[in-house]
């Protein structure tokens, strides 16, 4: 039995899973090179630490939104934003939570109309962005 566990620790520590932790460096590199730049900037398909982006995109408001690939289900879309000038607000709809410094994790949510149905129009511009490049 004490082999078993064992083995499960080693397996444990060596497959860790992929976290923002793991992807912060990258993600930070990143985000500070598409603040740097001129215009609008947008990357697509990157794996991070582990963790795969499907999109990053610098919004005029000086914040930079990274969409998690795996997290963009129907109407509701979640990642990690990096805002260095201010703590973004939430809403119902849009939710923030403090990670570390600069970094918050989010999850946008857009509201249903008649039959369930999403509208893109009740989308808010970075989400109806994301929409239309997904």
């Amino acid at each position: 039995m004490p082999m078993v566990v064992f083995a499960g620790l080693v397996v444990g520590l060596v497959f860790q899973p992929a976290s923002f932790g793991f992807a912060r460096p990258e993600m930070e590199e990143i985000a500070v090179e598409m603040l740097r730049e001129d215009g609008p900037n947008t990357r697509r398909d990157l794996s991070l630490g582990g963790l795969d982006i499907s999109l990053v995109h610098r919004e005029t408001d000086g914040r930079v939104y990274s969409y998690s690939a795996y997290w963009f289900v129907g109407s509701t879309v979640c990642g990690w934003v990096h805002s260095p000038s201010a703590e973004p607000i939430g809403s119902g709809a849009r939710r923030f939570e403090k990670l570390s410094a600069d970094w918050y994790s989010f999850v946008f949510t857009a509201a249903s109309g008649a039959g369930g149905s999403t509208s893109v129009s009740t989308l808010s511009p970075t989400l109806r962005y994301a929409a239309y490049l997904l």
